[in-house]
């Protein structure tokens, strides 16, 4: 036994002095393991408008302008690089687009520090979203439906049955709900939900008290406030357009501001902290949504002007129209850019007529629904103002006005933006004098008037400048989240 443990012990210490000189000699040769890709910040399918960057981590410190020659996106995308340790960034000039497919390669040329080249070429196949979009049809075996197509005009699906008259609808930013004002048969407006997945439709208001006017959801879902006037069992109207929040989780509806606040011209803050309405007095103020007990009620007065166009996405500013309040349809008619700290500025635009107006995401332009002096079509005997609208770009940064469409044998209703701020989707009329009705009033026609209109739909690319039209008729269009 004690020559077994002394042989044991030999083979021990042998053993950990091997171990030593094996240390000693990977120290003094240094580390020799060739460098590779560790890991890319790419998911499997990728949103062009969240993925502004990619970064590529490597095993060891690499030789940066190796690295940089060896990079390639195909096709070619533009975009600068900066390092941090390891790690490469390469910041796109632009986003990626939507529906295309890119290939990411790294070249065995790329090299460390130390002049070892890759492992291996790294590559990876980029998928990116197909762009949708949500609109309500107005033609065809989809006329009433709630349809989202892609870029190219194809369906992918539809809601309803075609049953529902259908006011108005928003999509959840988490795209799993649609809402919707609506009614079936001869009964009132009421709010309904969809499941995006299923299309299974859920009646959430149910107050015969209330008629529904209209409402918004804000940005990040978890609000939703909602115009109501008190009725009587013979439909007497018993109060004025009122504010009404809910939380989307219960819809669980309160009276805001004890109904103080009317329910005709509303916004939500980004992030839904803040609610802008009208008061008692027809001016605009700014409240919190949610008020807990050991706070105080703070309100803003920001005060009196024609309409609200919401909130700029990240800055505390809001776009307001400001009208000449003796002629609505005189060149008086103003672009104000409220500010938080209460400065206002007015949006120096050519004589003219603003209908409506979108920032961007990005927050450095907005696109404007524009009538210009020389647009007006009014004849000495006319009885109204007829006059074509266009959209315009507007650069925060230059003050600068570009048109976006230019041709008078359509004028346009409404635009919206992309999340990349690339792309507008926007409604369009052939310029025809039944369809000429100011953008302002045209829901006025529609539910006083009697009169329908058929709205095209049209998408264009800022980058390129390219439009096309998509090929149906609808209105309300919007991008999904």
């Amino acid at each position: 036994m004690p020559i077994l443990l002394k042989k044991f012990e030999f083979w021990l210490n042998n053993f950990f002095v091997g171990l030593g000189v094996l240390i000693l000699v990977l120290v003094l040769l240094g580390d020799r393991s060739l460098p590779h890709v560790v890991s890319v910040n790419l998911p499997e399918k990728i949103n062009p408008a969240e993925q502004r960057f990619i970064k590529v981590d490597f095993s060891r410190l690499m030789d940066r302008k190796s690295v940089e020659d060896s990079f390639q996106v195909k096709p070619d995308v533009s975009g600068k690089f900066s390092w941090s340790g390891k790690s490469l960034v390469f910041t796109l000039d632009e986003s990626l687009s939507y529906g295309q497919t890119y290939w990411l390669e790294i070249g065995k040329e790329a090299k460390s520090q130390d002049g070892k080249e890759l492992m291996v070429d790294y590559s990876q196949t980029l998928r990116i979203d197909d762009l949708k979009m949500a609109y309500l049809s107005g033609t065809g075996p989809d006329r009433g439906k709630i349809v989202v197509t892609d870029v190219l005009g194809r369906v992918v699906k539809t809601f309803t049955n075609g049953n529902y008259k259908i006011e108005q609808f928003v999509v959840s930013p988490d795209k799993q709900k649609i809402y919707f004002l609506g009614a079936l048969a001869k009964t009132q407006l009421e709010l309904f939900e969809i499941e995006f997945q299923t299309g299974k439709i859920k009646q959430i208001s149910n107050d015969a008290n209330y008629l529904n006017k209209s409402f918004i959801l804000s940005d990040d879902g978890k609000y939703l406030a909602m115009g109501r006037v008190k009725i009587s069992p013979t439909d007497d109207l018993l109060s004025r357009v009122e504010v009404w929040l809910a939380n989307t989780e219960d819809f669980k509806f309160s009276r805001f501001k004890d109904g103080q606040a009317q329910g005709l011209d509303m916004a939500f803050s980004p992030g839904g902290m803040y609610l802008l309405y009208r008061n008692a007095d027809s001016n605009f103020e700014l409240s919190k949504t949610i008020v807990k007990d050991d706070e105080q009620d703070e309100t803003l007065f920001v005060g009196e002007y024609s309409s609200n166009f919401g909130f700029h996405p990240y800055l505390p500013k809001i776009a307001f129209s400001q009208y000449d309040q003796q002629d609505v349809f005189s060149m008086n008619n103003n672009l104000i850019v409220f500010s938080g700290d209460g400065d206002k500025k007015q949006v120096d635009l050519p004589k003219g007529v603003v209908r409506n107006m979108v920032f961007s995401q990005n927050g450095r332009f907005a696109v404007i629904l524009f009538s210009r002096e020389a647009d007006s079509l009014t004849t000495g005997d006319s009885l109204s103002e007829t006059r074509l609208f266009h959209l315009y770009k507007y650069d925060f940064l230059t003050e600068k006005l570009t048109a976006l469409t230019s041709d008078d044998g359509y004028s346009e209703i409404s635009a919206e933006l992309s999340l990349d701020s690339r792309h507008l989707v926007f409604e369009r009329v052939l310029a025809t004098e039944e369809n000429l009705v100011d953008p302002a009033f045209r829901k006025v026609q529609e539910n006083v008037g009697g009169k329908s209109f058929d709205s095209e739909l049209w998408m264009m690319d800022l980058e390129t400048g390219k439009i096309k039209d998509l090929k149906v008729d609808g209105e309300q269009v919007k991008f999904l989240p």
